[in-house]
């Protein structure tokens, strides 16, 4: 397997004081040889440790993206070489540079599925799950109608909301806007291997939910907490699980995955799955008494010891 990174040559500079930025390739054998990028810069513009250019403006970052795009191209394009039993060799490096060379004929659709096949490799399962259930919609998608890389432009996401929501019965705004963030990021791998050369499916719509919290003034909160002694138990557990949401700002499914063995003195230990980290939600004394009231249901055998948020579903 090749060996690239990439280096300025500060002893070619042109008339303008700026030198070319060449991609070092070490082959199996100690041999080096060096391919160019076709981009030049200022020395003062070059970061030698992070190989590539220091600046924010416009140029200077267009250049550092297209420096991006020729190093995951040669990446993807290795990979998929080595899953083909052969190695990337050094014409590979310069077919993948040459941008007309690299671009090829092939379908959206046939795009999106091989990717979705490379991501099982680095993704987890419920990443590629979602992903496939997008690309399930799509198949159906085009169906109906024809499915091209101009497919995507300024109207597909409307035209496509209206398609989820008349033949896939979603009607969710939230749950078409994930769809359409997940076709925007494989159109964004399209881009990146110029597969499409505009950027107009970045202008698609992604909706946000709502916010989950209840909205709820202090008073009428206040208001719960003073009715909890006419109700009978089974509603009282409900409105106190309420209640406990409330104090702790928690999910309702982190809350049904509650244990007791996750209550560390002022503090609950909730793992984020979705995020892979934890976060310590501190406990109010109004928390601590709904805790303390079904601690004490547990020890008389009403709390099943899975968890003392299951007896609500029991």
């Amino acid at each position: 397997m090749l060996n690239t990174n990439l280096y300025l040559l500060r002893d070619k500079k042109d008339q303008n004081g700026e030198c070319p930025i060449y991609l070092f390739i070490n082959q199996p054998g100690g041999v080096r040889k060096r391919v160019s990028t076709r981009y030049k810069c200022s020395p003062s513009k070059w970061n030698e440790k992070k190989q590539r250019l220091k600046g924010t403006n416009s140029h200077l970052t267009t250049i550092n993206a297209e420096l991006e795009k020729i190093l995951l191209r040669i990446a993807e394009l290795g990979l998929d070489l080595y899953r083909n039993g052969r190695d990337l060799e050094l014409e590979d490096i310069r077919r993948a540079i040459k941008h007309n060379t690299w671009e090829k004929t092939i379908s959206p659709i046939e795009f999106f599925g091989e990717e979705i096949e490379r991501m099982k490799h680095v993704n987890r399962e419920s990443t590629i799950k979602a992903y496939k259930t997008t690309f399930k919609y799509l198949l159906s998608y085009k169906q109906k109608r024809s499915l091209n890389w101009t497919t995507f432009n300024e109207s597909f996401d409307s035209e496509y909301s209206t398609f989820l929501k008349s033949q896939g019965n979603i009607q969710s705004d939230v749950t078409i806007g994930k769809h359409i963030k997940t076709i925007k990021a494989l159109l964004n791998k399209a881009y990146n291997k110029r597969l499409i050369k505009n950027q107009s499916f970045r202008k698609y719509k992604v909706f946000k939910a709502d916010s989950i919290i209840p909205s709820l003034e202090t008073d009428e909160i206040n208001h719960l907490w003073n009715s909890l002694d006419q109700l009978n138990e089974k509603d009282k557990s409900v409105l106190l699980i309420f209640l406990f949401l409330c104090e702790t700002s928690l999910r309702i499914g982190e809350a049904t995955a509650l244990r007791w063995e996750d209550i560390e003195g002022d503090f609950l230990q909730i793992y984020e799955l979705k995020n892979d980290k934890f976060k310590r939600p501190f406990l109010t004394p109004k928390a601590k008494y709904i805790l303390k009231y079904f601690k004490k249901r547990g020890s008389q055998g009403q709390v099943p010891q899975t968890g003392w948020f299951s007896e609500v579903n029991a």
